[in-house]
């Protein structure tokens, strides 16, 4: 009896220590042969059952928590592993399940509160969700996790200052937290407070980079570059003719970047964490470079999140697979005009609009069918739907309703719908929307989200957002606010297909060039004079570039 026992946990011991060390095959082995000593033994199916959801093999670590509970029913966060193995899964009822199930053996278990108004929020909860993230704050009014999702929440209804508050809450717990400082950034910029946007986005910088600015003179300090978004241009041809686009109204040449410039740029990337992840648009049609896959591969093994915009043309049966396997960020669909009607402002393009709706289906039949497979996903997609509420009396309109808006979100609500089934798949819950709110918000507000499955959203997005110098009058677009300053030269960041450098990711013509990528690394462009020059004129320190002075008012410091 001594000597089975003994065996036993030289098994387990060694299971563990392997577990520790990440030899994760040999732990498997050792707690497979302990469990087959000791079959009742809990903290072996657990463990084992940690380690399998570790390394992804989902069914067999449902397996191993579910044996868990039948040994020990009040396993301390069995369920709640449970649950989020579930959540990954799409199986949000079950997810719901288990993390009620855990609370109710543990009612001061953060992470189940936590998770369960993550699964809630995704539903369109709302409520629910945040009560859920409120209960876990209430038990630890440190708990970061409830404070940063409390605070998503919030900005994502547009509750501003609620979403600010939450934030604020969490730098003072940790001031150096790179996800709070960055959303906070974000909610600044949108608010048009840009001193404060730069500030946090700067900090967001710092606290993920590599770079070393040495930036040197302490009055200089503000002069950083706090670079968010990084935009990769792979061409600026586009085979679309939108009439909300300047793509036509570009005066430089067009082409395509080279696969060795791509190349060098990911390299560096990789290497020193200047940004989250890239962003494969600026103008054109990234999927009409013909060297796609090459660059997608590329990214993948330098282990660089990329992210794509597209039009949605060559969505294609024998694409989508391969962008759905490569794309590690957003994959951003330009549905933009939904009806066939308002399709014919992207130009005439020879795709009739039976083919060209099909595409946008095709996208997500073929995200439902990875869903059904249990296929590891790394992406999102966005479908996104521009609402022209805010253009003058003649214009050309595309959504211009709540009305509009309901209909929309209907029609793409019912297709899911319709796939699920198809597929054998457990319906999502899908929100109510309120459309008429929706509209509303988007007369201030750039974009409203909706949850379509798990992964994919439906994106309602304000026409002509941005700056208006980036549209031609004929447009008709109405005066948008000025802001008191561009925030851009600090948070964006372009690469042109040539190798020049924008810091705006409006400037469709490469107007603001700062520096070349062929011969400079990005932190050299970043760090170079004309960089620092071009966000000095926003504090009134530099004379502002002529593009700039088309697009806002005025600098933000006398």
């Amino acid at each position: 009896m001594n000597e089975k026992k003994d065996i036993f946990e030289k098994n387990f011991n060694l299971a563990v220590t392997n577990h520790k060390n990440k030899n994760y095959q040999d732990a498997i082995n050792y707690y497979n042969k302990a469990i087959d000593i000791n079959p009742k033994h809990t903290n072996s199916y657990y463990n084992l059952g940690l380690l399998l959801h570790k390394i992804k093999n989902y069914k067999e670590a449902i397996d191993c928590f579910e044996k868990t509970l039948k040994t020990e029913p009040g396993f301390k966060n069995a369920n709640n592993n449970l649950g989020v193995i579930f959540y990954k899964l799409g199986e949000n009822l079950k997810a719901i399940t288990c993390y009620k199930n855990e609370i109710q053996i543990n009612s001061l278990n953060i992470n189940a509160y936590n998770n369960l108004g993550i699964v809630f929020y995704n539903l369109g909860e709302i409520h629910k969700a945040r009560s859920s993230f409120e209960k876990a704050i209430q038990i630890d009014p440190d708990f970061i996790g409830a404070h940063n999702n409390l605070a998503i929440l919030y900005y994502d209804i547009k509750e501003t200052e609620k979403a600010i508050n939450c934030f604020e809450r969490v730098l003072k717990i940790d001031p150096k937290n790179k996800e709070a400082n960055y959303n906070l950034g974000k909610i600044y910029q949108g608010i048009g407070n840009q001193t404060k946007a730069v500030d946090n986005y700067q900090k967001s910088l710092i606290n993920r980079s590599e770079i070393n600015f040495d930036i040197g003179k302490e009055k200089d300090q503000k002069l950083r570059p706090g670079t968010a978004f990084f935009f990769l241009e792979l061409t600026n041809k586009c085979n679309f003719h939108c009439e909300f686009c300047p793509s036509d109204s570009q005066t430089r040449l067009h082409g395509y970047m080279d696969l060795s410039l791509v190349k060098k740029i990911f390299d560096e990337i990789s290497q020193k964490k200047i940004v989250k992840q890239v962003d494969l648009h600026l103008m054109g049609e990234p999927t009409l470079h013909p060297k796609l896959d090459d660059i997608l591969a590329y990214a993948k093994s330098k282990n660089v999140p990329v992210s794509l915009t597209t039009n949605g043309s060559t969505l294609v049966k024998k694409r989508v697979p391969k962008l759905l396997e490569s794309i590690s960020g957003k994959i951003v669909a330009s549905l933009m005009t939904p009806t066939k009607e308002t399709y014919k402002i992207r130009g005439d393009v020879g795709l009739s609009w039976d083919r060209y709706i099909d595409n946008f289906r095709l996208l997500i039949q073929e995200h439902l069918k990875k869903i059904s497979r249990g296929d590891k996903i790394e992406y999102q997609i966005i479908i996104r739907i521009m609402v022209t509420n805010k253009v003058k009396e003649g214009a050309t309109k595309v959504l211009e309703s709540s009305k509009d808006i309901q209909e929309s979100y209907n029609e793409w609500s019912k297709f899911v719908e319709t796939t699920e089934k198809e597929l054998g798949l457990k319906p999502f819950i899908r929100p109510k929307i309120d459309s008429a709110k929706t509209f509303s918000i988007l007369s201030e507000y750039e974009e409203m989200s909706y949850n379509l499955q798990k992964n994919i959203k439906i994106q309602f997005w304000r026409a002509f957002t941005f700056a208006n110098s980036r549209v031609r009058d004929e447009y008709k677009l109405l005066p948008q606010k000025k802001t008191q300053y561009c925030p851009h030269p600090f948070t964006d960041f372009g690469v042109l297909w040539n190798g020049d450098v924008s810091l705006c990711c409006l400037d469709y013509d490469g107007t603001l060039n700062v520096g070349n990528v062929k011969n400079h690394s990005v932190e050299d462009v970043l760090k170079s004079v004309d960089s620092k020059k071009l966000r000095a004129s926003m504090y009134g320190l530099e004379k502002l570039h002529p593009t700039c002075q088309k697009c806002q008012s005025r600098p933000i410091e006398k």
